[in-house]
């Protein structure tokens, strides 16, 4: 299928030069043991009965026992994603503790653990953050590459959040790379996503990226007015540690704004006082040229 095909494109080595880990071992040790489904030979196991005629409104031992096994099966559950998404959840925290060289390490296997499942919504999610990983290791070709594959399984599979995601990193990198002006082309197209979505924390980290963007383009205005936005989100979601990034960053701008009035009216007082001289250069030859006759 096209999303299988898509998940197999990672290559045997991993990707942007991490070091590659392999497989764990136990990933599927004990993912199908089914330990109470098959009953003990006496009816008690998940589906059997005892014996007795439990009646269906689960009250009684037998109906007791049903919702045990259910909860059972549920934890089981828990265990095994928990167990599948260990190495994302991991490499996750380790790029926020900008730890890129091991978060490699456990996103390219928890990678190769959404091959061997055929499971998309991981290796979405781990594409995303190993090209985050990527960028933070000062590979900016690999991160695309990533995010692209992050970004064409989330369209596949219609996960809109997820989409958006994948095009604030990539206008991350290419802000990065200083291909400004695609970075606020992806930087937009998330926008609009997240403000569909009513997505409050992709908006501040979408409206911060794009405010970086716009700064670098020189249009100090509408970085303010993004920089002030995203700050303002900030406060709303309890988030300090961006705002105080954001407080710097506004505060830079809010300086580089006067500054820019600053020149642009020493600019004009410049140009006035050239305009003066002139006019008056230009009043002084016309009562030369029409001064009074000189008799002799």
């Amino acid at each position: 299928s096209t999303q299988q095909s898509r998940l197999r494109e990672i290559s045997p080595s991993s990707p942007g030069g991490l070091p590659a880990a392999g497989c764990p071992d136990e990933e599927d040790a004990d993912d199908d043991d089914d330990d109470g489904d098959a009953g003990d030979g006496h009816g008690r196991g998940g589906h059997g009965g005892d014996g007795h005629n439990d009646g269906d409104d689960g009250t009684g031992e037998g109906g007791g026992r049903r919702r045990l096994h259910r909860t059972v099966d549920v934890a089981k559950a828990i265990q095994r994603l928990f167990r599948l998404r260990c190495d994302l959840l991991k490499g996750t925290l380790l790029n926020i503790q900008k730890d890129f060289a091991t978060a490699g390490e456990h996103l390219y296997r928890a990678l190769a653990t959404a091959v061997k499942r055929n499971d998309s919504i991981l290796a979405c999610d781990a594409y995303c953050e190993l090209g985050t990983a990527c960028l933070g290791l000062q590979k900016p070709l690999a991160a695309v590459q990533c995010l692209e594959h992050s970004l064409a399984n989330a369209r596949a599979m219609g996960m809109r959040a997820s989409e958006a995601r994948a095009l604030t990193q990539l206008a991350a990198v290419y802000l990065a790379v200083e291909d400004l002006e695609r970075a606020a082309m992806l930087s937009q197209n998330a926008l609009q996503i997240y403000s569909e979505l009513q997505h409050f924390e992709g908006l501040l980290r979408t409206e911060r990226v794009l405010a970086d963007t716009r700064y670098a383009l020189g249009d100090v205005e509408s970085a303010t007015r993004l920089y002030n936005s995203a700050l303002a989100r900030c406060n709303e979601l309890h988030d300090l540690d961006t705002a105080r990034i954001l407080k710097r960053a506004l505060s830079q701008t809010l300086v580089d704004q006067r500054n820019k009035d600053a020149s642009g009216y020493e600019k004009l007082i410049a140009r006035l006082r050239r305009a003066d001289l002139s006019n008056r250069a230009a009043q002084a030859s016309s009562r030369s040229t029409s001064s009074p006759l000189v008799y002799r």
